[in-house]
């Protein structure tokens, strides 16, 4: 009777002034005309209930428009105010507010219509989809597993369950449950879905394939395929990087950096060449390095990813030297992660010190990063370093890190290891200790907004070491951070700034800052 009466005195009030009706004007496609006389209409309404019919009109007509962000706030306003509505309304209504990011409000309609009807399987996968957005992929994957115990070929189930896998970064298992679905019906969401996977995969190629078979059907799926296309174009262009960075101490040693390097794509496989010129200073030197390098990468097979690269290096301090540079790795797909070997031969470079002594270092490096849950990550490494003034060193690195939230901005939170031992004090002027071990805690937040971006990390912990016989042990911190601006799509513009006192964020283990700036170019 109520929605009767509302209904009555929007034609009333229409008919009174000679004006048409919300309703009216929506159905003639008057799109502002319309929203601005719901919400005068929500104004004069007296009761609740009312008001809350006529938020839920008005959310209606800002989905209509693909508006889905308005759309929910407007449908989350009209079920606070008016619990009346039948449960397809409530539910169509809850899956809107989810498309339009309010996913705490979106879960809070679908468990209340659980609660109300615990067979609606509408309902228990469109949890399960929250879930998923939200980050929470076990809760999830716990939630289809239901679904599909009742319902064994729920296509929409199988979908999120696919969608799951590849946000855990399972990207195969992914891509079997889509090619399936896509065998028995073609449809936008699982072709997008698969899209991602093969990207995940690195199959730049497939992925393309994929994307050119996805056909919008309205507002809200052309937002989707324009974003995938942005991502493909973002991943399979060629790049000019150009860095700035300045870097001193209070050993007093300043080094300017500047790199110039460009990568391109020829298929799946990647072609980079690089140069860095590095100027460094200290109270007694003046001395400088060329670096000239290339690098390829390329699959050789699905689950292995090879890289290779070559090149020469020049330095410039009492007599000019040139020295050769190499690097191989090898990345290769794990159970719920990935692993990896290295090894390069390069020159060290970080004082105006150390390019006086022409250091160069052989470096085996193993590592790993891994999901052991749906937010806890770990990651770890070992090097071995040979040092060209008779020197070696073992370095082992063990961090596992909680993401603590989800979504803009993302917020993760975790611990570091660090254990470094060198064969002896070499007076080669860098930073040489034994039995070296540092624990840290760190705070790693992302925020991005248009196209500004920005990241900042403050570490702090406790560190301590030998060096020359002697013991020390102190409180550590750092913090770094980054801003940038992406002009279009095709110019990013970056400054990035640390400062410390953690000793292996210099080579002298002094107290240190860093600031720079970098321009990219897509094309």
């Amino acid at each position: 009777m109520r929605r009767i009466a509302v209904i009555l005195l929007i034609l009333w009030s229409g008919v009174a002034h000679g004006a048409e009706t919300p309703d009216d004007l929506a159905a003639r496609g008057k799109f502002d005309e319309a929203a601005s006389a719901y919400r005068k209409a929500i104004d004069a309404s007296p009761e609740a209930a009312e008001k809350g019919l006529l938020h839920k009109k008005l959310g209606d007509l800002y989905a209509e428009k693909g508006d889905y962000r308005q759309a929910a706030t407007e449908f989350v306003r009209a079920l606070r105010l008016n619990r009346s509505f039948t449960e397809d309304e409530r539910l169509r209504m809850a899956v809107r507010i989810s498309w339009g990011g309010e996913y705490d409000e979106a879960l809070k309609e679908f468990n209340a219509i659980l609660t109300e009807n615990f067979a609606n399987m509408e309902a228990r996968v469109g949890r399960a989809r929250v879930l998923a957005w939200s980050g929470k992929y076990a809760e999830a994957l716990a939630e289809i597993e239901g679904t599909l115990e009742r319902e064994p070929g729920n296509r929409e189930a199988l979908l999120i369950k696919a969608n799951c896998l590849r946000w855990q970064g399972h990207a195969s298992d992914a891509i079997v449950i889509l090619s399936r679905l896509l065998q028995e019906a073609e449809d936008f969401d699982t072709r997008l879905g698969l899209a991602y996977a093969l990207l995940a995969k690195g199959d730049r190629s497939g992925a393309r394939q994929s994307s050119a078979l996805l056909v919008p059907k309205d507002r809200y799926q052309e937002k989707e395929a324009a974003a995938l296309r942005e991502e493909l174009e973002r991943q399979n262009a060629s790049a000019i990087d150009m860095r700035y960075s300045y870097y001193s101490d209070t050993d007093d040693n300043t080094l300017h950096r500047y790199a110039l390097s460009g990568t391109t794509l020829l298929g799946d496989t990647g072609l980079g060449a690089a140069y860095h010129h590095t100027d460094a200073t200290d109270l007694f030197r003046h001395n400088s390095v060329d670096d000239l390098s290339v690098r390829l990468s390329m699959k050789v097979i699905e689950p292995v990813r090879l890289g290779a690269g070559a090149g020469f290096v020049r330095t410039h301090a009492a007599e000019d030297t040139t020295f050769f540079t190499g690097n191989v790795q090898s990345i290769f797909d794990v159970p719920n992660g990935k692993a990896g070997v290295s090894f390069s031969r390069e020159i060290f470079t970080d004082t105006a010190q150390i390019i006086a002594h022409g250091i160069r270092i052989s470096n085996t490096t193993a590592f790993f990063s891994q999901k052991a849950a749906d937010r806890l990550s770990l990651f770890g490494s070992y090097s071995y370093r040979n040092y060209s003034d008779d020197n070696n060193t073992h370095d082992l690195q063990l961090s596992p890190v909680y993401r603590v939230h989800e979504g803009n901005p993302s917020i993760s939170a975790g611990y570091r290891f660090r254990y470094l031992d060198f064969a002896r004090q070499s007076g080669s002027g860098y930073f040489d200790p034994n039995d070296f071990m540092t624990n840290g805690l760190f705070i790693n937040a992302h925020y991005e907004r248009g196209g500004f971006h920005l990241d900042l990390e403050p570490f702090g912990g406790f560190q301590k070491f030998r060096r020359f016989g002697a013991g020390s042990s102190d409180l550590f911190g750092s913090i770094k951070g980054s801003a940038g601006y992406k002009i279009g799509r095709h110019l990013l513009c970056e400054v990035s700034g640390e400062f410390g006192n953690y000793a292996l964020q210099s080579a002298t283990g002094f107290t240190y800052h860093l600031v720079g700036a970098r321009l990219e170019m897509l094309f």
